[in-house]
């Protein structure tokens, strides 16, 4: 081999082990401390829910009457919400409500929102929380075309359940 690359070689072996062994190899490091925090986390619920009874076309409580197209029945629940956290924004909706028999084919369901007062209303926000929320859930039995169909039927409907869901931001 020629000296020069040999002593090339050597030069880099030297070096080497001057790296491993922490020689003279210089370079600059600095760090920044990012602070950690204590996050917690806010709520979203119903509480003290209440609910009346189911109403007859807005008057007389409901129990065994035999309804004729045009009829409602009506319930209304209200329940204090809960609802802390920034940008929390949640849905309202109605669920269950299941109808079987017969009578179920014919009727309509469907839900109206306020909270506080305020109609209309179909999603809260940490802004609402305290308020009350007042769902209220409408069964209809329209009256329209001629069907003499729907006579001497009935039906049953589950329990209807008031949701709210956090909307994602």
């Amino acid at each position: 081999m020629r000296t020069e690359l040999k002593g090339t070689i050597a030069l880099g072996a030297a070096a080497a082990v001057l790296i491993g062994a922490g020689g003279t190899l210089a370079f600059w490091r600095d760090a920044l401390e990012v602070p950690g925090v204590s996050p917690s986390s806010g709520e979203l619920k119903l509480l003290t829910e209440t609910c009346g009874d189911w109403l007859l076309d807005g008057g007389a409580t409901y129990t065994t009457q035999l309804l004729v197209p045009g009829d409602t029945l009506t319930r209304t629940c209200t329940a204090e919400l809960q609802a802390t956290g920034a940008h929390l924004e949640a849905d309202i909706t109605v669920g269950g409500g299941a109808a079987t028999g017969l009578l179920a084919t014919h009727l309509e369901v469907d839900a109206d929102y306020t909270v506080d007062g305020v109609g209309g209303v179909t999603t809260v926000t940490s802004d609402d929380d305290g308020e009350t929320i007042e769902a209220v859930v409408t069964v209809t039995f329209p009256y329209g075309t001629l069907d003499n169909t729907s006579q001497d039927l009935s039906a049953v409907l589950s329990d209807f359940v008031v949701t709210l869901t956090q909307a994602p931001h």
